[in-house]
């Protein structure tokens, strides 16, 4: 599995805590360095955490397309162009919608 060489940090609300951990730990690589109450922190490394997900509850209203502040994205960086590739073929593999392509990056879109 590719994994990513380095994410800055974010800090994203998600309705499934569970669910959410086991698609950055399954799917992209990260893995649990700590956790407190509704929050788990995942790092790509040794590292306190790069990534905060934080449950706020299963009825949680979905982002509305460019009208909702919050996460809008965050920046995995690769070690080579090879591994972007190999990363938007496992996340192909996965199910992981891309729903954005330029020369150097995608953008994927998952709701959790």
């Amino acid at each position: 599995m590719v994994k990513p060489k380095q994410i800055g940090h974010a800090n994203i609300r998600v309705r499934d805590l569970e669910r959410s951990e086991k698609f950055y730990t399954e799917v992209l690589g990260l893995h649990v360095t700590h956790r407190r109450g509704n929050t788990a922190f995942l790092s790509a490394r040794e590292h306190s955490h790069e990534l905060a997900i934080r449950a706020i509850g299963k009825d949680a209203p979905g982002p509305a397309e460019d009208a909702q502040i919050g996460t809008n994205h965050f920046a995995w960086q690769m070690e080579t162009f090879d591994d972007l590739q190999a990363m938007y073929r496992h996340l192909k593999e996965k199910g992981v919608l891309i729903d954005r392509i330029r020369d150097n990056c995608f953008s994927v879109g998952v709701e959790l």
